[in-house]
């Protein structure tokens, strides 16, 4: 009897651990996800410092590479926004700006789709909302009215659990013209480091 309820209880245990709901996921971490331990210099997310040749589990920004039905590749980077970005802009030698990119490992990296997993559109530029829409959809023609993706600019978060992308968050970055147009830089002399 002692042996059947430990069994019992070991089982009730192992199955409580057990979930369906992702670990990292939009609703969970919010549309800017906070530093997780082990971000490069704060960076939210995941950080931009890949350990290994495959995203681990967590959430990652990078530049949309390539897209499939079953896989997308990126080139994750660093993204700060607000006087984290001013910080880390001056730090590199740019302008000051609302938000800064830094790509010090330039691999792009694999990463299966989840099928029945969700892709959230940027609409517009002045709708800082991200439509969801299944993740075969993505993406699509609303999709790309104000970037193109996948491009070299195609911003995004992954939100990465057991090895597949669960959800994808297109994430607007304004193009390097308008940056451009902004700051008092060469148009190949763009504010992304490259620490």
């Amino acid at each position: 009897m002692r042996r059947l309820v430990t069994w019992i209880l070991i089982t009730i245990v192992w199955l409580g651990g057990c979930s369906d709901t992702p670990t990292f996921s939009l609703s969970s971490h919010g549309l800017t996800p906070q530093p997780l331990p082990g971000s490069a210099d704060g960076a939210p997310g995941s950080g931009c410092v890949v350990d290994g040749d495959q995203l681990s589990d967590g959430i990652w920004f990078g530049l949309v590479e390539n897209m499939s039905a079953e896989s997308v590749t990126i080139d994750v980077a660093c993204y700060w926004s607000g006087e984290a970005a001013a910080a880390m802009a001056t730090a590199d030698g740019h302008e000051p700006v609302d938000f800064y990119l830094s790509n010090g490992d330039e691999r792009a990296y694999t990463v299966q789709l989840d099928a029945a997993g969700t892709a959230h559109w940027v609409g517009s530029a002045d709708d800082s909302v991200p439509k969801p829409i299944p993740m075969p959809d993505w993406p699509v023609a609303g999709s790309t009215f104000y970037q193109e993706c996948p491009s070299e600019h195609c911003g995004a978060w992954l939100y990465v659990n057991g090895g597949v992308a669960t959800e994808l968050i297109e994430w607007y970055l304004p193009r390097w013209e308008t940056w451009n147009a902004l700051l008092p830089l060469s148009p190949w002399d763009v504010p992304v480091g490259t620490d």
